[in-house]
């Protein structure tokens, strides 16, 4: 008599299905087919795993009907056939730990004797002994007369929920026609439901998916060979993902369940009501409706939860002479840094990057030991480059630190866009929170509306009425001073803002445009929209110090401590307010530069910003205004659009691009 052997395969693709949501939480929209295999390591397989090849199968169970002697048994015989060559026969795999796939049955059984009589195999996996009164898997046997029959009830315990598989049954088998071994072709009866997960380092508190079916009974078509489901009316899965797991939310995408586990979950078509539902451990609850959704036998469905604030969203507190803009050139990477007053813990780390930028390209450390921690202290060192990247950094008291870009985030010239980027520090024992504004490139860009700003106060390299106007080096950097009609600009150290000064009247409403040519000065409009936040109800500027590799290495001067000079000659820098879109994290940042008197003396420095523009707010406006921003003792930014200016005023001008590109 010959032996019954059984040899395996495995039948499945894996379908990976996201959808998308808004608001804090944002799941990536797309899905794909493939039929790339995913293999599960040897001798690490646990229940809440998908199983992808048969040396991952640690056990099967067969059942043998016997229908008699001729052909088309099954098809006569088979609704009311019962397993009565064997049920439940246990086929384990003894080379499980060793890749060897030696499958070996818990009873010896053989072909029958006469050539023409016919087996029918049913099996499942994972064994189940239906003599213990234990069984973790939640599955049962609910009948075996005509085929299998089985039931599923997901286990409360993810570690405990089995990758059912059920195998195609194999009809009028006998030892003339399948004289070899038995080939079992296991099919995936249920749906991997599995969740990856990025944030703002906040932890994953609870995932819940409700009004979906969590049990039912499966059997197999025999006529397209497909699953029939009978499901139980839906309820909830209560936090099946991570009650083993709480999961820290990072810059890298990460599996929310342990060992890329799995919620193996009934085949179903989801309702109206089938939501996700997400809490965060600091407080935030997002619903997600999942309406619609197919959960189809053997796929893998992955969502991919993207748990991030959106710096609109956020309750800020800007620190007193904090930092709120951090900015380098197209060709620079190198540290600037950042010191803060502040008291209690804090936390920084990078919030949201643009798409031009990774997480990983914002590189994140602490200051050097030899650095002074005092405020406007003055740092010879060189820039230095940031090599090792802390994405979270901590500490207690005063906030110190240095943010720099990673060496081959350098844009190709100086007229490519602008990259952007928010960092958020939490303070005071993580209870507030201040943004800093990260910019990389100096070609002017769009902030708010569509004109483009320049990222600089415009300057000059002479003051002797030939000028070449320029643009200044540093965002910082407060530039010459300019009257409302004059060609000459000038600065502040200058002894030639008295012989250059034209007190008088004029006649002409026109400022005179002094921009390098394909810029002009803007309109009141201009600046106003600009100023005009994207995100309805929440600010677009915030005042403080700007980080350039110019101010925040050098010693603050002045009674006030926002702005410096640091010898007779150089340039001037100031504190402002960086402008920016919640939206987009686009920047850009207005030093408060004052106004010029014609004795060369700066008023107001510090705690004003005024901008010449080239229109009128209204009929009632006399011929020449400015915007005006101010800071109280917290650097707290509002604008003004004044009514009036003096003549005699020299004030700054900040170009806009002239085109519509």
């Amino acid at each position: 008599m010959k032996r019954l052997h059984f040899f395996l395969y495995l039948y499945s693709f894996l379908l990976f299905i996201s959808c998308n949501d808004d608001s804090f939480f944002n799941i990536d929209n797309g899905q794909s087919i493939t039929n790339e295999i995913c293999f599960v390591p040897n001798g690490f397989v646990t229940k809440g795993l998908p199983i992808n090849n048969s040396d991952s199968l640690e056990s099967i169970a067969v059942f043998g009907y016997y229908t008699g002697n001729g052909t088309d048994n099954w098809a006569n015989k088979g609704s009311d056939a019962t397993p009565d060559y064997f049920s439940n026969l246990l086929v384990s795999n003894e080379g499980y730990s060793t890749s060897a796939n030696k499958w070996v049955m818990s009873q010896t059984y053989y072909w029958p004797s006469y050539s023409d009589a016919n087996l029918t195999f049913f099996a499942y996996s994972p064994y189940i002994d239906t003599s213990s009164e234990s069984n973790y898997y939640g599955l049962e046997i609910v009948s075996t007369t005509g085929g299998l029959k089985m039931k599923y009830t997901v286990p409360s315990y993810c570690a405990y929920q089995p990758d059912l598989m059920m195998a195609l049954p194999r009809t009028d088998l006998n030892y003339s026609n399948n004289p070899g071994t038995v080939e079992l072709n296991m099919k995936h009866a249920l749906t991997a439901i599995g969740f990856t997960a990025e944030g703002s380092y906040d932890t994953i508190n609870s995932i819940n998916i409700t009004n979906v079916s969590v049990s039912g009974e499966v059997s197999f078509n025999l006529t397209d060979t497909s699953f029939t489901w009978v499901l139980d009316d839906p309820s909830s899965v209560d936090n099946y993902a991570i009650t083993e797991n709480e999961l820290p939310l990072t810059n890298t995408s990460q599996p929310v369940i342990k060992y890329n586990g799995y919620i193996m979950m009934p085949p179903q078509t989801l309702s109206d009501e089938a939501e996700l539902i997400v809490e965060i451990k600091s407080g935030a609850t997002k619903t997600i409706s999942l309406a619609g959704q197919e959960w189809k036998a053997g796929d893998k469905v992955t969502y991919n939860l993207n748990a991030r604030y959106n710096p609109a969203t956020i309750d800020v507190d800007i620190i007193e002479r904090g930092f709120v803009h951090a900015f380098w050139r197209h060709d620079e990477t190198g540290e600037r840094i950042i010191r803060m007053d502040a008291t209690g813990k804090w936390e920084a780390f990078v919030l949201s990057v643009d798409d031009q930028w990774s997480y990983d390209d914002i590189m994140l450390d602490y200051l050097p030991s030899d650095y002074s921690t005092a405020q406007g202290q003055e740092i010879n060192e060189p820039i230095a480059q940031i090599t090792e990247n802390k994405p979270l950094l901590s500490g207690d008291g005063n906030i110190s630190f240095r943010i720099g870009l990673s060496e081959n985030t350098t844009l190709t010239s100086a007229d490519s866009k602008p990259r952007y980027a928010v960092v958020l520090i939490k303070y005071d024992n993580l209870s507030k929170n201040h943004l800093i504004y990260l910019r990389q490139g100096e070609a002017c860009d769009v902030v708010n509306g569509s004109l483009k700003f320049s990222a600089f106060n415009l300057s000059s390299e002479k003051v002797d009425g030939t000028e070449t106007y320029q643009f200044e080096y540093y965002p910082s950097v407060g530039g010459a001073y300019k009257q409302w009609n004059m060609s000459t600009i000038m600065y502040p150290y200058s002894t030639s803002a008295a012989s250059n000064w034209n007190p008088g009247s004029a006649d002409t409403t026109d400022i005179e445009n002094i921009c390098p040519a394909g810029y002009v000065i803007p309109s009141y409009d201009d600046f106003n929209t600009m100023m005009t936040p994207p995100v309805s109800g929440y600010s677009s500027y915030y005042g403080g110090l700007c980080a350039d590799g110019y101010f925040d290495r050098q010693t603050l001067t002045n009674a006030s401590e926002y702005g410096y000079q640091t010898e007779s000659g150089s340039a001037l820098a100031f504190c402002g307010f960086v402008v920016f879109n919640a939206s987009t994290y686009a920047s850009v940042f207005f030093p408060m530069a004052g106004r010029l008197n014609s004795n060369g003396v700066i008023n107001q420095e510090e705690a004003t910003a005024f901008y010449w523009t080239t229109t009128l707010p209204s009929e009632s406006s006399l011929p020449y205004y400015f915007t005006s921003g101010y800071a109280n003792n917290n650097i707290q930014i509002f604008v003004e659009i004044r009514s009036w200016c003096e003549k005699a005023d020299a004030n700054s001008i900040r170009p806009r691009y002239s085109g519509t590109d």
